[in-house]
């Protein structure tokens, strides 16, 4: 039986095919993979657009990276909003 130990951490970090194969099939690795998916990926997600929705962000790209890597979309969308948010003050105080 295949876990999360040190030689499966280090299978992870360099990943080959056969060896992913070998490490997913493990129950318990296959079961925390569809969490963290479910979890992190979906939930961040759907976070992401709502707040572009409310605030009028743009958003597919994050969406976008979100789905290959969460941590990457939600970071897309920080910088996105960050940037969009200070350009667009910048836009209404020089209209006023």
């Amino acid at each position: 039986m295949i876990s999360l130990n040190p030689e499966s951490i280090a299978t992870l970090s360099n990943p080959q095919l056969l060896d992913l194969a070998k490490v997913f099939s493990d129950p318990v690795v296959t079961f925390a993979g569809w969490v963290h998916f479910l979890v992190l990926d979906l939930f961040l997600g759907r976070y992401i657009y709502w707040q572009g929705q409310n605030e009028k962000i743009w958003t597919i790209h994050s969406l976008i990276l979100c789905l290959f890597a969460g941590p990457m979309g939600f970071l897309s969308h920080i910088i996105t909003r960050t940037i969009q948010t200070k350009f667009m003050s910048k836009n209404e105080t020089q209209l006023t």
